[in-house]
């Protein structure tokens, strides 16, 4: 409504560090594109002064959408977590062909009763599946969290720590912006 010099910083929807001068002047709509005639929620007003009418709140605002965005994103699993369950399924495989193996081994040498079978191809299946994949998963993913803190890293969800150690390759723009938010 009113503006005397008026400028934003819009880097954390934008990921520019230049300031945006506003215009009073309303420009046409242009989609979901950034306009100088209209100050967004979020942003830091660095200079000048303005007045201002509120036209949007909540999910409306283009932090609202964004986070809508975010909402319908997949929930993709970690290479991590694919190796794991890939290796889970195969230990559990291996288990069950020693239990079949050992129950048929079991009724045929011994002659025994098929509960006295059964029981040893169970004993077997079990000592065959480790179980310390939770406890070594957690301590290593937590070591990762714990070397990255150190570095002054903030991790929110530790299989991200895993995710991260996957990458080989980080791109950023010249600024530095998408870590830096500068």
């Amino acid at each position: 409504l009113e503006n005397d010099g008026f400028g934003a910083d819009e880097s954390t929807l934008t990921g520019e560090s230049e300031i945006v001068w506003k215009v009073c002047a309303p420009q046409g709509k242009a989609g979901r594109g950034w306009r100088t005639d209209r100050c967004y929620a979020g942003t830091n007003a660095v200079a000048g002064r303005a007045v201002v009418r509120v036209t949007e709140t909540g999910a409306h605002t283009e932090y609202g959408k964004i986070g809508a965005d975010v909402a319908l994103a997949p929930d993709r699993p970690t290479p991590l977590e694919k190796q794991t369950r890939r290796l889970v399924r195969d230990c559990s495989v291996f288990s069950l062909l020693m239990l079949i193996f050992v129950v048929a081994g079991h009724f045929v040498d011994v002659a025994g009763g098929i509960i006295e079978a059964a029981l040893s191809g169970v004993t077997i299946a079990m000592a065959t599946i480790p179980e310390e994949f939770p406890v070594v998963l957690t301590v290593f993913l937590a070591l990762g969290a714990w070397r990255l803190a150190k570095r002054n890293s903030l991790i929110r969800r530790i299989p991200s720590v895993e995710t991260l150690g996957a990458v080989t390759v980080l791109c950023v723009d010249k600024t530095g912006t998408l870590t830096e938010n500068r």
